[in-house]
């Protein structure tokens, strides 16, 4: 099971540092550093980002997660396309931590995953 943290404050799926998001999805298919990777599974923590998101939410994480505060439960499934990135194994992320930092001042929803590390 992966571990992901995220500082992204503004995205709909960030629940106190962790992702509720069910599945979560990294671009940067050209990606040389972690500059050029997204989460692209980012949506402004608003009424349409959380519309948008109704699908991918991991409701039975989040719950599993309120009981269980003592530790993290809570962590989707990480599709990754970066393909230069050494935790990259058939589009999955096999890191045994992922963070995802994006500053919350920005509206646009930049985001990028930390942890990539070119091959």
């Amino acid at each position: 099971m992966n571990r992901l943290s995220c500082n992204v404050t503004n995205c709909v799926n960030n629940t106190g540092g962790l992702c509720s998001a069910r599945v979560i999805h990294i671009t940067g298919i050209n990606a040389d550093i972690k500059r050029g990777t997204e989460c692209e599974t980012f949506r402004q923590n608003d009424i349409v980002g959380a519309i948008k998101e109704i699908t991918n939410m991991n409701i039975g994480g989040q719950i599993n997660q309120y009981f269980q505060r003592d530790r993290v439960v809570m962590s989707p499934e990480i599709v990754c396309d970066a393909i230069k990135c050494v935790y990259n194994t058939n589009r999955s992320c096999s890191a045994d931590f992922i963070q995802i930092y994006g500053p919350a001042s920005l509206s646009n929803g930049y985001t990028r995953c930390e942890t990539f590390s070119n091959v």
